[in-house]
């Protein structure tokens, strides 16, 4: 299945999909966080909520916009790099919320949690922090979210020390764990993807011992 990935102006992937599903809208929004990280010609005042949003910290950010909004001495630049600001966060909650329920539909429980994690620190302060708040309390409060948060945890921790891994210990170490993931989780995502792994962990362990 092909699958195309859209880099943010900070290295981050913040979307992944069949390439029939970017749209324009899509690499505008992206476009247009740009400025964020490099703040046009005029701009004065509105540094400090730039920067605040080019880390998605769109509560301070938007207290930092209002500020600008309201000092006479602002800029024309500094005022539009606010209104980008104020359109990013609601673009951003859009999105944010489309993938969101895409993963429970899936049944994706630990990512699902994950991101609404996520998005409850990026809109507390915002007009979207009480639908976010309420999505995470959904999801704690669920008992196949509890079950499976740990083994999403644990999968993304053991992708971690497989790329760091230089050793055929620290690879068997990773394959092994892999495994019980796998056993101990079936038929649940965490546990699918650790299956998924096993195959390309044994093959690097065999390139290692010269198999």
């Amino acid at each position: 299945i092909q699958r195309t990935y859209l880099i943010g102006p900070d290295g981050r992937i913040v979307w992944h999909a069949h390439v029939q599903a970017l749209t324009k809208d899509l690499v505008a929004g992206q476009v247009d966080r740009v400025q964020f990280f490099a703040p046009p010609p005029g701009v004065k005042r509105a540094k400090a909520a730039a920067k605040l949003a080019s880390e998605m910290k769109f509560g301070p950010a938007l207290a930092e916009g209002a500020k600008v909004e309201a000092d006479k001495t602002a800029t024309d630049a500094d005022r539009t790099l606010v209104a980008a600001i104020r359109a990013d966060v609601a673009r951003t909650y859009v999105l944010d919320k489309k993938l969101l329920d895409v993963l429970v539909k899936d049944c994706d429980w630990g990512l699902a949690y994950l991101r609404a994690e996520r998005m409850k620190a990026r809109f507390t302060g915002t007009d979207h922090q009480p639908k976010a708040d309420l999505d995470f309390e959904k999801l704690e409060k669920a008992p196949i979210v509890q079950y499976v948060l740990p083994a999403q945890r644990k999968y993304e921790e053991l992708v971690d020390q497989a790329a760091k891994a230089r050793t055929k210990k620290d690879v068997e170490a990773v394959l092994l764990e892999l495994r019980k993931l796998a056993d101990g989780y079936e038929n649940t995502k965490p546990g699918d993807r650790a299956k998924a792994l096993i195959p390309a962990i044994e093959k690097r362990l065999e390139e290692m011992t010269g198999k």
